[in-house]
């Protein structure tokens, strides 16, 4: 097993990565280096990394990139020196593709990723979704005119095996969430 797993996939997948109990959010780390960076009174050492680090697991969401600088991400890779060296384990949702390149080119001995690996439609699922949607849905035949559309070229695609992101909007009337709710479903 690598210390440094970045985990390209949903939150669930990302969650199932994450095996030891204690943990360091990457936004709390992160914070702490840049006071210990710029701390001119009493700046940490080593010492209290290894003391913040020490048997945990850091972890970061997709979300917690956002909450981090431009140049933080730039050079995120630096700033995870002394996690990599302290810390148990390092998993990170979804990091930015140069985060991805700063971890397999400075620790490549020490990084994977892992990729979720989404579930096929079939036209047996889309012929299914499209007679039952009906039945759940009244009025709205242009949606399931569009989201079959949408389906079919889907399927057809070489690369149906990427996950499919669908956005629903429109006016209030149009039963948006029981149109997600019959998605799932299906």
């Amino acid at each position: 097993m690598r210390k440094i797993k970045l985990v390209i996939g949903p939150r669930s997948f990302f969650d199932k990565q994450i095996t030891m109990p204690d943990l360091i959010a990457l936004e709390t780390y992160v914070t702490f280096y840049d006071q210990t960076n710029h701390n001119v009174i009493e700046a940490a050492d080593e010492d209290k990394f290894r003391q913040k680090l020490s048997g945990k697991t850091l972890y970061g969401t997709s979300e917690s990139f956002a909450a981090i600088t431009q140049s933080g991400i730039e050079t995120l890779s630096e700033s995870l020196r002394l996690a990599v060296e302290f810390a148990e384990n390092i998993v990170l949702q979804n990091p930015p593709r140069v985060v991805v390149h700063q971890l397999m080119a400075s620790y490549p001995d020490k990084t994977e990723v892992l990729k979720n690996k989404s579930l096929e439609i079939s036209k047996d699922d889309i012929k299914e979704f499209y007679e039952k949607f009906p039945e759940n849905i009244y009025s709205q035949r242009n949606a399931l005119q569009t989201l079959f559309t949408v389906l079919t070229e889907y399927q057809h695609r070489s690369n149906h095996h990427i996950p499919l992101v669908l956005m629903f909007y429109g006016p209030l009337e149009l039963e948006k969430p029981k149109q997600r709710i019959c998605w799932v479903k299906y």
